[in-house]
C-alpha cells in the first residue's frame, strides 16, 4: 500500500474517531461527570465494587496524566481529568479502527478493508450505549484486535505482551490465549495427527493462560474485595425484565445490522485462520450471557474484527467491484 494511500486512510479514520469520541463524551461519559469521576476515584483507591475495582489500567494511566497536567499548572484537576479521558477515548477508538483496517487488509484489498472499517465505525454508537463509565471497553476492543493481528502473523511475544496489558485492563484478557491457540494450530491436522509442533503451541497457550490468570488474581489480591455491583440473580432480573427483553434483541441486531447475515454467509468462504478464530465467538459469548447485562452489547466489541472480516469474505466473492485483487474500481462485473 502506497504511503499516500495509507496517510489518507489514517486521516479518514482519525476524522471518524474524532466524531465518535465527541459523541461518546457528550452523550454518555461526561453527562454524568460527577458519577464517572467518583467511580474513577474509587477504583484508584481500591474502594470500588467488583468487577470495576479490578479494571485498573485505564484509571491509573489517566489519573497519572491528569495529575501531571495539574502539577504543571496547565489546568485544574476537573479540567485535566476530562481532557485526559477525552484524549484517551480518541486514542483508543483510533487505534482500534486503524488496527482493524490493518487486520482486514491481511485478506482483503485496501478498498474493501476501509469499507469494512468504516462500516464498523458506523455501528459503534450502538455498541457504546447503556453505560456511563466503562473506559476499559474501548481499550479491550483494540487489544483483542491487535491480538488477532499478531496471531495471524504468528507473533507470540507480541501476543504475550498484549495478554498482560489486557489482563490489567479487564478480566476478559483471559480469552486472548485462545486467540493465539486457534490461530497457531491447524485444528483438524492436530486432532488427526498431533506432533511436536502441536505440543509446543499448546505449551505456549498454557503459558499465556497462566500469565493472564496470574495478573487477574494478583490485581484482586492487591485491590481487595468490597462486594459486588450485581449478583448473578440481579443480572438475571435485569435481563429478564420486560423492557430488558425488548431492548436487548434490538441492540443485538443493530450491533452488526445486516452484517449478521453477511457474516454467516461468509463463514464458508473464509480461510482456515478466520474459521478457526471464529471458535472463540461461542466461547466468549457464554460468560457474557451469564454475567453480562444483555442490552450492553459493547461487551461483544472484541468480536468485531472476526465478524467484519467474515462479512468481507462474502462480499469479496460476490462483488467483483470490491473484491478484485487490484485497487482499480470496476463499475460492472
Amino acid at each position: 500500500m502506497q504511503k499516500k494511500s495509507f496517510l489518507f486512510t489514517a486521516i479518514l479514520i482519525a476524522s471518524v474517531a474524532a466524531v465518535l469520541t465527541y459523541n461518546y463524551c457528550t452523550l454518555f461519559t461526561f453527562t454524568k461527570l460527577k458519577s464517572s469521576m467518583f467511580l474513577h476515584k474509587q477504583i484508584i483507591h481500591g474502594k470500588a465494587l467488583s468487577p470495576y475495582n479490578y479494571r485498573i489500567l485505564v484509571p491509573v494511566v489517566t489519573e497519572t496524566a491528569a495529575k501531571l497536567l495539574c502539577g504543571l499548572g496547565v489546568m485544574k484537576y476537573k479540567e485535566a481529568w476530562t481532557t485526559t479521558y477525552a484524549t484517551y477515548y480518541f486514542t483508543a477508538i483510533f487505534l482500534f479502527l486503524m488496527t482493524l483496517f490493518l487486520f482486514l487488509k491481511q485478506w482483503h484489498n485496501p478498498l474493501l478493508s476501509l469499507i469494512g472499517t468504516l462500516f464498523c465505525a458506523g455501528l459503534l454508537p450502538v455498541a457504546l450505549m447503556d453505560h456511563y463509565f466503562q473506559p476499559g471497553s474501548l481499550l479491550e476492543a483494540w487489544l483483542f484486535c491487535a491480538a488477532f493481528l499478531a496471531s495471524c502473523k504468528n507473533r507470540y511475544v507480541a501476543v504475550a505482551i498484549i495478554t498482560v496489558i489486557a489482563s490489567f485492563n479487564r478480566e476478559t484478557g483471559i480469552f486472548i490465549p485462545f486467540v493465539y491457540l486457534f490461530g497457531a494450530l491447524d485444528i483438524k491436522s492436530a486432532v488427526k495427527k498431533p506432533d511436536k509442533n502441536v505440543l509446543r503451541q499448546i505449551v505456549k497457550f498454557m503459558a499465556l493462560t497462566l500469565i493472564s490468570a496470574g495478573v487477574v488474581i494478583g490485581i484482586r489480591y492487591m485491590q481487595g474485595f468490597n462486594g459486588v455491583r450485581h449478583t448473578i440473580s440481579d443480572v438475571w432480573t435485569i435481563n429478564t425484565y420486560t423492557l430488558g427483553l425488548l431492548i436487548a434483541p434490538l441492540h443485538l441486531v443493530l450491533f452488526l445490522g445486516g452484517g449478521w447475515v453477511l457474516a454467516a454467509l461468509g463463514f464458508r468462504k473464509a480461510d482456515r485462520f478466520t474459521r478457526q478464530e471464529a471458535l472463540i465467538i461461542p466461547l466468549y459469548i457464554i460468560p457474557v450471557a451469564i454475567f453480562g447485562i444483555w442490552r450492553e452489547v459493547r461487551l461483544l466489541m472484541p468480536l468485531y474484527p472476526l465478524l467484519i472480516s467474515l462479512c468481507l469474505f462474502y462480499v469479496r466473492d460476490e462483488c467483483e467491484v470490491l473484491g478484485s485483487g487490484d485497487e482499480t474500481i470496476q463499475l460492472q462485473k
